[in-house]
C-alpha cells in the first residue's frame, strides 16, 4: 500500500524447484495490489511430504523511494492425483 511505484520480483528456494516467475517486474498504482505467479517444478522421485520451506519472494522498488517487502512460503509435496489412480 502506498504511492505508485515499479518493483522487481525475485524468488529463491532452497531445493531449486523454481521454474518461472510471472511477472518478474510490475508497476502498481496508488494503493493497488497485484498477484504474481511462481511455478515450481518438482522432479520425479521426490518423496511425498518433502518440504521446501524456504521459498522467499522479494519485491524491491526500481523507481521512487527505496522500498522492499518479502515473504516466506511453506509448502509440502503431495502425490499428484495421476499417481494415485491406477
Amino acid at each position: 500500500m502506498g504511492t505508485a511505484r515499479s518493483f522487481r520480483i525475485s524468488v529463491t528456494d532452497a531445493r531449486h524447484f523454481l521454474n518461472q516467475i510471472e511477472p518478474n517486474e510490475l508497476s502498481l498504482g496508488t494503493d493497488q495490489s497485484r498477484t504474481i505467479g511462481v511455478e515450481l517444478a518438482v522432479p520425479a522421485g521426490i518423496a511425498a511430504g518433502t518440504s521446501d520451506d524456504t521459498v522467499v519472494v522479494v519485491a524491491t522498488s526500481i523507481n521512487g523511494a527505496s522500498t522492499s517487502n518479502s515473504c516466506v512460503v511453506d509448502f509440502a509435496i503431495s502425490p499428484s492425483s495421476a499417481s494415485q489412480n491406477p
